[in-house]
C-alpha cells in the first residue's frame, strides 16, 4: 500500500512549479490557453469559463478496481484528467494503465515507489523518475507526459534541478481535496469547492487519488463536484501540454 499523505505541506503553499520544457513554460496561468482536449470521441462541454478553469489531477494509480471505472465515469462526463502513475502499480496493472492512455487521459509520473524525492540522492531521484516512463513504456503507454508530480510534493531546487535535467516538468497542485485524509464523499466534495471557489478565476489544479483505500469515496464525490464547478460557471480542462517521450 502506499503510504498516507501525512505532513505534507499546506495547500497555501502549493503550488504548480513553473518549469520550461522545449521552450513551453507550464503554469497555472496558461490554464486559461492550449488546454488538453477532452478525452477522444466524448464531445467537448460547453465553453462556460466565466468563474475560470479547473483542472483534475489523479495520483497513485492505477488501481484495477477504481481506474477504470473512473474513466468511464470521466468520459461520461466529458472531462479531461491528467493521472499520475507509480512505476509499482503500472507494472503491477498495465492492462489498467493502458486502457487510461487508449481512452485519451493524460499519463504522468509519480515515480516508481512514492519516494520522497527530497530525502533521495541525485542518482536514486532520477531512477525513480527513469523507472517510471521505463514501466509506461513497457505497460504500453507510448505517449506518457513528461509531467512529474513528486509523491507528498516533497521538492527543493535540488530535486527540480534533477527533474529538469531528465527532460522533465514537475507538477504539484493548488487545491488538495484530502481524500487521501478518510473524508467522506461529502467532505472531498465540500474541501475540494471550497478551495476552488476561494481561488477563483486564478484557475485551480486539484489533487485527488485512484490509489489511495479511500478512492471509493473520491469516485462518490466526483459527479456532484463535477456539477457544482460547472453550475457555478467554471470550466474543467486539461493541463497544458507538456510534450511526450520519445
Amino acid at each position: 500500500m502506499l503510504a498516507h499523505h501525512t505532513g505534507m505541506r499546506t495547500t497555501s503553499r502549493l503550488r504548480v512549479r513553473t518549469a520550461a520544457l522545449l521552450g513551453t513554460v507550464v503554469t497555472v496561468a496558461l490554464l486559461t490557453v492550449g488546454v488538453a482536449p477532452a478525452p477522444a470521441s466524448a464531445p467537448a462541454a460547453p465553453a462556460r469559463c466565466s468563474a475560470g478553469n479547473v483542472a483534475l489531477t489523479f495520483d497513485d494509480g492505477p488501481s484495477p478496481t477504481v481506474t477504470p471505472r473512473l474513466v468511464r465515469l470521466l468520459r461520461r462526463h466529458h472531462v479531461p484528467a491528467t493521472f499520475f502513475m507509480t512505476g509499482e502499480r503500472v507494472r503491477a496493472h498495465p492492462e489498467v494503465a493502458r486502457l487510461v492512455a487508449r481512452r485519451g487521459f493524460t499519463v504522468a509520473n509519480h515515480t516508481e515507489t512514492h519516494a520522497k524525492l527530497t530525502e533521495l540522492g541525485r542518482a536514486e531521484v532520477r531512477r525513480e523518475v527513469r523507472a517510471t516512463w521505463r514501466a509506461l513504456r513497457a505497460a504500453g503507454v507510448h505517449h506518457a507526459s513528461r509531467y512529474v508530480r513528486p509523491p507528498y510534493g516533497a521538492t527543493d531546487a535540488r530535486v527540480e534541478r534533477v527533474l529538469r535535467g531528465l527532460g522533465a516538468v514537475p507538477v504539484l497542485w493548488t487545491v488538495d481535496s484530502r481524500d487521501w485524509d478518510g473524508l467522506s464523499p461529502a467532505g472531498i466534495r465540500r474541501t475540494t469547492l471550497a478551495q476552488v471557489f476561494a481561488r477563483g478565476t486564478a484557475g485551480s489544479v486539484v489533487l485527488h487519488h485512484d490509489g489511495v483505500t479511500n478512492s471509493e469515496a473520491t469516485l462518490a464525490a466526483l459527479p456532484s463536484e463535477i456539477y457544482r464547478l460547472r453550475r457555478e460557471g467554471y470550466c474543467l480542462v486539461g493541463l497544458p501540454r507538456a510534450g511526450v517521450l520519445s
